[in-house]
């Protein structure tokens, strides 16, 4: 049986207008007599991460697009998204984020880490699983920045795409039995400082077997072409989809979408998984980190200490301390004490925080005063604080 969509339909026109006209494209299934394909563009209204990472996944899971092409446009608040298999400690300067209210997101397809902002769109293509095409689609995006502005963007072998030997937009997947997308970022004016202070370089004292994101020297579509702004270019994107050649069938045009409940149901739930502390964390792969402190010497104790920790579903599993350098004692009492923080969820520097405390003789920190910084007083061997330059980690 084939399916088309039936909603408001707004004209392919002044993008400007029609954004500030406060419509809900109402979405529902309806039998079609023909069997041409039928291709629009979506724009969501709403720029949480979490609401439109669902409704990309609404979208997947309730329609099958045998006669049906979908171009989904959208952005967020700052965030940070990470791949479905992706540690977000190895990717994200996380505590970064927590004080400065960015928030991190696990999406369902693989890949890399992306910094998300208003200044970064989002494409999705959705078809389905015969006629998936991701480099077609980033052909139609190239063509668009060309048409428009003369922009000499292209696609690189590693399916981004560049500008001037530079990263744009890194690109991503999901292939199921019947359906597939297709998403990819556009850095159109993109805060680089935030950029660059969200995500870091991983770890070297990480062993795991999370998928590592790729840094790239990135630039913005605004850094040469200052005049562009997020509504042109989606603006162009949308109408090379409809009326170019890059895309076969029918163009239906530019539809709001109003990402809710009542229009979507069960997008709520899918939201609520999203957020959830088990997707985001709890969905790590297991990894181990170890790491030497360097400590005035406290009593008997050496003034180099190793520790390590075992994470499974984002949870401390297994801690290990030891001493291995200079002199020491038995150092029982404190792997008893480094014990207790089995079953506790894992946070970035819990390790240096808690033995810390311990060779003070203080409680293990808690969790609101490691998020804070508050523990004080060792530091990290080799530990730097040295910045990378603006970078993008690949999709």
């Amino acid at each position: 049986m084939a399916f088309s969509w039936t909603y408001q339909h707004i004209k392919l026109g002044s993008l400007h207008q029609f954004l500030q006209v406060p419509v809900i494209a109402r979405l529902c299934l309806s039998r079609t007599s023909t069997d041409l394909p039928k291709k629009s563009v979506f724009i969501s209204q709403c720029h949480n991460v979490y609401t439109n990472l669902a409704l990309e996944d609404w979208f997947y899971k309730n329609y099958k697009f045998e006669n049906q092409v979908a171009l989904m446009l959208w952005w967020n608040n700052p965030c940070v998204v990470i791949g479905r298999h992706q540690n977000p400690w190895l990717e994200a300067d996380t505590k970064y984020l927590k004080m400065n209210n960015i928030m991190v997101a696990r999406r369902n397809s693989g890949g890399g880490a992306v910094y998300h902002d208003e200044g970064n769109l989002n494409c999705t293509f959705f078809t389905s699983r015969n006629s998936y095409n991701r480099k077609n689609n980033l052909q139609m995006l190239c063509e668009a920045l060309w048409k428009t502005w003369g922009i000499d963007a292209e696609v690189s072998a590693r399916d981004d795409i560049v500008l001037h030997g530079k990263k744009v937009s890194g690109t991503a997947a999901k292939l199921g039995r019947e359906n597939a997308y297709h998403h990819c970022t556009l850095l159109v004016d993109s805060d680089k400082d935030l950029m660059t202070q969200s995500l870091h370089v991983g770890r070297t004292q990480f062993e795991t077997r999370a998928t590592e994101s790729t840094t790239s020297q990135v630039t913005c579509l605004s850094d040469w072409h200052p005049e562009v702004t997020i509504e042109d270019v989606m603006k162009a994107i949308g109408r090379e989809f409809l009326q170019g050649t890059y895309v076969e069938g029918t163009s239906t045009g530019f539809h709001l979408i109003h990402p809710t409940n009542f229009w979507f149901h069960g997008l709520s739930e899918m939201k609520e998984h999203l957020m959830s502390w088990d997707w985001i964390y709890g969905m790590t792969p297991d990894f181990k980190e170890e790491v030497s402190i360097l400590f005035p010497s406290v009593g008997p104790i050496s003034s180099v200490v190793t520790a390590s920790v075992h994470v499974h579903k984002g949870l401390i599993a297994e801690v290990k301390i030891g001493v291995h350098s200079g002199e020491s004692r038995d150092i029982h009492q404190y792997q008893e004490v480094m014990e207790t923080l089995k079953g506790r969820a894992y946070r970035a520097r819990i390790l240096q925080d808690s033995i810390t405390n311990i060779l003070k003789g203080l409680p293990l920190p808690t969790d609101e005063e490691i998020d804070a910084g508050q523990v004080l007083g060792a530091t990290v061997e080799g530990e730097s604080n040295v910045q990378a330059p603006g970078f993008l980690v690949s999709l």
